[in-house]
């Protein structure tokens, strides 16, 4: 057992409620940040996966273009 300076006795283990307090913000801005990292892949994913469809929209054109010019 700890004798803190303010006379209040804290067990092993338990902390002092300023640092409980400060450990559940950090926990918070923690799994802010976490989401927000989420969020912004999935937004990058979409937007891969879209310009990928149109380079391959474009890649099936010019191919077809280029068997139509052959043809000729």
């Amino acid at each position: 057992m700890v004798r803190r300076l303010s006379g209040h006795r804290l067990e092993p283990g338990q902390h002092a409620p300023f640092r409980t307090a400060q450990k559940l913000v950090w926990q918070h801005h923690q799994q802010e940040a976490e989401s927000l990292f989420a969020h912004d892949l999935a937004t990058l994913s979409a937007l891969t996966n879209s310009h990928s469809l149109a380079l391959l929209s474009v890649s099936v054109v010019l191919t077809m273009d280029e068997k139509l010019v052959k043809r000729l």
